[in-house]
C-alpha cells in the first residue's frame, strides 16, 4: 500500500502530515531539522557562502534562510507567482520587495539568476517542486517508504492556471497528487467538522503572506480572498517591541482582515450570529489582537483554536487522503463539503463577448457541452478562446488558453456544428475539447497559455475598500466603460444580422433571377 501525506505548501511555510501509528489521527512529519514546518525558501549555491559547501548545491527550508550566498540566488514566495503571468498587476506589485531577478518569457515570470556558473531561468514550479522534493525526503527518511501519494491544499481563490502549476510542481517533485483540496476545506476536515447536522463555518486564515476568510455551509460556499500582508518586514532587523507598540503597528492590518470577514459574511448572505464555528489557521492567528477581536465579534465559544493553526492544513490533508484511499468506505459519505469554482469559466463568442459555461459558485466535479457553427464556407480552423472572469466583454476577463480545431478547409460549410465539451475535476482542474460534429475523430483539446489578459482580480480585491458606499461607487465606475463597450457591441451583433439577413435574401432573390433566365 501506498504513503500516504498530506501537504501544505504554503507561501511563507510548507508542512507535510501523515497518519499515525492509531491509523485515524493526522501527526505531522518532522524536517531534515527536526521541525515540524519547513521555510518556502529555496537557494542556488553560488559557491560563496563561507562554509566549504560545493558549488552548486541546492538549499530548502532553513538551511536556505542562513545562507551567506547572493540575494539573487534565495527565492522565496514562488507560491505567490505560480501560475502567474508577468504582466499581472499582483507580480509586479510584489516584485518590488523581492531580492531576486525576476525575468519575462512568453509572459511567464522565470527567475533569473547564475548556478553552477551556467545562466539559468527557472518557473515557479520548479522552485515549488524542490520545496515538494524536501518534503518527500523527510517522508522517506522517516517511513522508508518511496511509492508515496499525496493530497496537496490550495487557495480557494487558485485559478485554472495556478492549479495547473502546483500539479505540475507535484509532477516534477516525483508526488502523484491523489487530489488537490482548498485549504479551507482542509482545515475544517482536520478539526472534524463532518456531521449530519448542518453547520456554517468560516475559516480564518491569517498566514504570513496572505490572509483568506471562507465561509462554509456544507451546500453552500462562498469565498474572499485577498490582503497581502508582511510587506514592510526585513529580516535583517530584530526589534523589541512592548506588546501596546506592536497592536498599535498591527492594527491597521488586523482590523482589515475583520472588514473582510465582514465582506465575506455579506457575500454568503450571514451575519456573525449565523456562524456556528471559528476556525483558526495560519501562525499569524496567535496574535492575541486577533482573538481579542474575533471573541468580541463571535463569542469565545465559537472559536476552535486548538490544533497548531500551522499544521492544520496538512493534517486535514492526510485526513483527506486516508478517506479518498479507502474505497467503499462508509466515511467517505461524511465528507460533506464541496469545493466551487471561484470564478466563471467561458468561451469567446462573436463581438468579443463571453459565455459563461460553469458560474462563479458552480460545485465541482462538473461537465457542460456547449454547440457553435462556423461562419463561412471552407474554414480552414476553428479556434475558441476560453476565459475566465465575471466580466460580460472577454478582454476584460483573464485567458485561460485556446482549443485550435484544425478542418478540412475543401469540404467545411457554413453551419457545421462544433462540440465543445468542458469538464472540471475533483482537483478543480479544467479540460475542454472540441469536436467536429461531423467527423467525431477530429478533435483538440485547450492549451494553457500565458499570452491573455492579466490577471488582476486578486490585486483589486488587496485594494478593496470597506466603505460600502465607496465600493458600490467604485463598481460602477469601474463599470461605466464596459456597459458602453457592451452597448456598442449588441448594436454591431444587430447590425450584423441584418447584414446576414439581407444577404441571405439576396441570394435567393438571385437563384429565383437564375431560374427565370434559364
Amino acid at each position: 500500500m501506498p504513503m500516504i501525506i498530506g501537504i501544505d505548501l504554503g507561501t511563507t511555510f510548507s508542512c507535510v502530515a501523515a497518519i499515525g501509528a492509531d491509523g485515524k489521527s493526522a501527526e505531522t512529519i518532522l524536517n531534515q531539522e527536526g521541525e515540524n514546518t519547513t521555510p518556502s525558501v529555496v537557494a542556488y549555491s553560488d559557491g560563496k557562502d563561507g562554509k566549504g559547501s560545493k558549488i552548486g548545491k541546492v538549499y530548502v527550508g532553513k538551511p536556505a534562510t542562513v545562507l551567506v550566498a547572493s540575494a539573487q540566488n534565495v527565492i522565496y514566495d514562488s507560491k505567490r507567482f505560480i501560475g502567474r503571468q508577468f504582466d499581472d498587476v499582483s507580480v509586479q506589485d510584489d516584485m518590488k520587495y523581492w531580492h531576486f531577478n525576476v525575468i519575462k518569457e512568453n509572459n511567464k515570470p522565470l527567475v533569473h539568476l547564475v548556478h553552477q556558473g551556467v545562466e539559468k531561468r527557472l518557473s515557479a514550479e520548479e522552485i515549488s517542486a524542490e520545496i515538494l522534493k524536501k518534503l518527500k525526503d523527510a517522508v522517506m527518511k522517516q517511513f522508508n517508504d518511496k511509492d508515496i501519494k499525496a493530497v496537496i491544499t490550495v487557495p480557494a481563490n487558485f485559478d485554472q492556471r495556478q492549479r495547473h502549476a502546483t500539479m505540475e510542481a507535484a509532477k516534477l517533485a516525483g508526488i502523484e497528487v491523489i487530489q488537490l483540496i482548498s485549504e479551507p476545506i482542509a482545515a475544517a476536515i482536520a478539526y472534524g467538522i463532518i456531521s449530519d447536522k448542518e453547520q456554517k463555518i468560516l475559516v480564518y486564515d491569517f498566514g504570513g503572506g496572505t490572509f483568506d476568510a471562507y465561509v462554509a455551509a456544507y451546500d453552500k460556499n462562498k469565498t474572499l480572498t485577498g490582503l497581502a500582508i508582511d510587506k514592510g518586514a526585513d529580516d535583517e532587523w530584530n526589534l523589541e517591541l512592548t506588546l501596546s507598540k506592536f497592536n498599535e503597528l498591527c492594527w491597521k492590518t488586523i482590523q482589515g482582515t475583520i472588514e473582510i470577514v465582514n465582506y465575506a459574511l455579506q457575500c454568503a448572505k450571514l451575519n456573525e450570529n449565523d456562524i456556528d464555528i471559528v476556525v483558526l489557521v495560519g501562525g499569524s492567528t496567535r496574535i492575541q489582537l486577533v482573538n481579542e477581536l474575533l471573541q468580541k465579534k463571535f463569542g469565545k465559544e465559537k472559536i476552535w483554536s486548538r490544533l497548531n493553526p500551522n499544521e492544520v492544513v496538512a493534517k486535514g490533508a492526510a485526513l483527506t487522503a486516508k478517506i479518498l484511499l479507502e474505497k467503499g468506505s462508509k466515511e467517505r459519505l461524511k465528507v460533506a463539503f464541496n469545493d466551487i469554482l471561484p470564478l466563471s469559466i467561458g468561451q469567446i463568442v462573436r463581438g468579443g463577448l463571453m459565455i459563461p459555461v460553469f458560474k462563479r459558485g458552480t460545485k465541482y466535479p462538473c461537465i457542460a457541452e456547449e454547440i457553435t457553427e462556423l461562419v463561412i464556407d471552407r474554414q480552414c480552423e476553428a479556434i475558441t478562446g476560453i476565459y475566465q472572469g465575471e466580466r460580460k466583454i472577454c478582454k476584460y476577463n483573464y485567458k485561460i488558453g485556446n482549443i485550435k480545431l484544425k478542418l478540412n478547409g475543401e469540404t467545411s460549410k457554413r453551419k457545421d456544428k462544433i462540440k465543445t465539451i468542458y469538464r472540471v475535476d475533483e482537483n478543480g482542474l479544467l479540460s475542454v475539447t472540441s469536436i467536429e460534429v461531423k467527423n467525431t475523430r477530429n478533435t483538440a483539446p485547450i492549451e494553457i497559455q500565458y499570452d491573455g489578459f492579466p490577471h488582476t482580480d486578486m490585486c483589486e480585491q488587496n485594494k478593496f475598500e470597506f466603505s460600502k458606499i465607496a465600493n458600490e461607487y467604485l463598481g460602477r465606475s469601474e463599470k461605466l466603460p464596459e456597459r458602453i463597450e457592451s452597448k456598442e457591441i449588441e448594436l454591431k451583433e444587430i447590425l450584423l444580422k441584418e447584414i446576414e439577413l439581407y444577404q441571405q435574401e439576396l441570394r435567393e432573390f438571385a437563384n429565383r433571377i437564375s431560374k427565370f433566365v434559364l
